[in-house]
């Protein structure tokens, strides 16, 4: 599984440090999307009444022997999964740079074998009736597993032609402390580095794109920046509250440049009929909006500059009660917003001003780079090879012993 992981994790490291402020802005930003009701826990069963205590004069009844449970599950026998549809030789393109679809393939197939290797292994330890939702998970898994891959190395291609566009370089000290963060992980993983980096995929050029990357996020989420972007937008930070409604098309950044355009398309044609008075902005969000607040005619309520995603955030207080804009990217795809209230804060900036104005311009930086896709560097995704026949995935199941004869 160590193979596997380090090649999934870090055969991108030119992205990393991109990939770890994704993962902090989604752990701290609210969604623009409601949040969907947590399901209710099951009622708790009331426990057994325990027996009454024996009489005195009435002798115990003898008590049963209990039954042994079994050290561990029943054994399964191999389970096969299905390979998903492979990739054509060249997966796709970004502006003039092409996508391996072969280096895609191996390292699905390379999951396959690791999963096909050790699921006998695992379902042992699961109970039996866990056991097809656990195998179905991870056959699911394998069945993204070549979009996710596919996606993370358009991204990359993005960031590569972004670095090209705008001369963005790294410095001694940031490949410094590229090399000791590898370091540190081939420690974690008892190797030493020349072994991490031929397991991971890792090469010289990977690191020297990664610590421009982080040069990059450093650089455009500086203090002084920081302070400018606060000080520019005192209604972000104030308390100052809006309420806005939204229509939202679905779509991947990393879609291919026909299907964003597609998407946009849309919601400028339904913003126009929403001008001409053909429909209303409500009306047309119960009809084409894929978020649930489509229900309530996209109303999202009211909400401070922190609570969305900040595109989406900026969007919305930065237009005219009543006013309906874009279309605007956020990570869930593109949206028509139409702010309905605004509610003046008169507060200083709160304690986490920073943060926030920090996740803004970040935000900003990433839909400049994945907006090349509209302009400069056309994603192209060519189509899969056909499914070939595949044999059924095999439930775990038990070895049976032999009879007694």
């Amino acid at each position: 599984m160590k193979n596997i992981k380090q090649t999934i994790l870090f055969s991108l490291l030119a992205v990393v440090a991109v990939a770890a402020t994704v993962q902090a802005e989604d752990a701290k930003k609210k969604s623009d999307e409601p949040a969907k009701p947590a399901a209710k826990a099951p009622a708790a069963k009331p426990a057994e009444k325990a027996p009454a205590t024996a009489k005195p004069a009435d002798k115990a009844p003898a008590a049963k022997p209990t039954e042994k449970a079994p050290a561990t599950a029943k054994p399964v026998t191999k389970i096969r999964f299905n390979l998903p549809p492979q990739l054509p030789a060249i997966a796709g393109t970004v502006g003039k740079a092409e996508i391996s679809g072969e280096e895609i393939n191996k390292q699905t197939l390379k999951f396959k074998m690791f999963l096909e290797a050790n699921m006998a292994k695992q379902m042992a330890r699961v109970p039996e009736q866990y056991r097809p939702g656990y195998i179905a998970q991870m056959q699911r898994k394998l069945d993204e597993m070549p979009k996710s891959l596919l996606g993370n190395q358009i991204f990359k291609k993005l960031i590569e032609a972004y670095f090209k566009a705008n001369n963005v370089t790294s410095t001694e000290a940031d490949l410094k402390k590229a090399r000791e963060e590898l370091a540190a992980e081939a420690k974690k993983n008892n190797q030493t580095v020349e072994q991490f980096m031929k397991e991971a995929n890792i090469t010289e050029a990977n690191i020297k794109q990664g610590a421009s990357a982080r040069r990059m996020f450093e650089d455009a989420t500086s203090a002084e920046k920081i302070a400018v972007f606060i000080k520019d937008h005192p209604t972000y930070f104030n308390g100052t509250k809006v309420a806005a409604s939204h229509i939202l098309i679905l779509c991947d950044a990393t879609a291919a440049t026909t299907e964003q355009k597609a998407a946009i398309d849309k919601l400028k044609g339904i913003a126009a009929d929403i001008k001409a008075g053909k429909i209303t902005f409500e009306e047309a969000a119960k009809k084409f909006s894929a978020c649930p607040s489509k229900d309530k005619g996209g109303d999202l309520g009211e909400f401070s500059f922190d609570r969305m995603a900040p595109p989406f955030s900026i969007a919305a207080f930065d237009a005219k009660v009543d006013d309906i804009v874009g279309p605007v990217r956020t990570r869930f795809g593109f949206h028509l917003i139409k702010t309905t209230k605004r509610i003046d804060g008169k507060g200083k900036p709160s304690p986490m001003a920073d943060e926030v104005a920090k996740r803004a311009l970040m935000a900003e930086l990433q839909n400049r780079i994945f907006g090349q896709a509209l302009t400069t560097c056309p994603i192209v995704i060519n189509t899969p090879k056909s499914k070939a026949a595949k044999a059924p995935v095999k439930k775990a199941v038990e070895k049976k012993a032999p009879a007694k004869k």
